[in-house]
């Protein structure tokens, strides 16, 4: 995910990817009983639909972290980038028409 590695064919595999792996099964698994089954959760909070909230909400908050990082990483390349950008603008400074006469 974002270009960077999960760990899931690391020996033995991180704790968060199996995590990330069991969640996304389950979040299958009870897609498919919460599509073709009767809708108990419509009017109420059958045990399936529980589980499929809790697959998603831990498959969300583990991508939430990944999501952060990148982030945290593009908002440090922005700053370099603007800093960049304004050592530039004082060099063309120095080329303008006023400079030069």
């Amino acid at each position: 995910m974002f270009d960077e590695r999960v760990g899931l064919y690391e020996d033995p595999p991180r704790e968060e990817a199996l995590k990330f792996i069991k969640a996304a099964n389950s979040h299958m698994n009870e897609l498919g009983k919460l599509i073709f089954g009767f809708p108990f959760f419509k009017y109420f909070d059958s045990p399936t639909f529980k589980r499929f909230c809790k697959a998603q909400d831990t498959a969300i908050a583990i991508g939430k972290k990944y999501v952060d990082r990148k982030l945290s990483a593009l908002g440090d390349k922005v700053k370099s980038d603007n800093e960049d950008l304004e050592n530039r603008g004082k060099l063309f400074d120095l080329f303008d028409d006023d400079h030069l006469r």
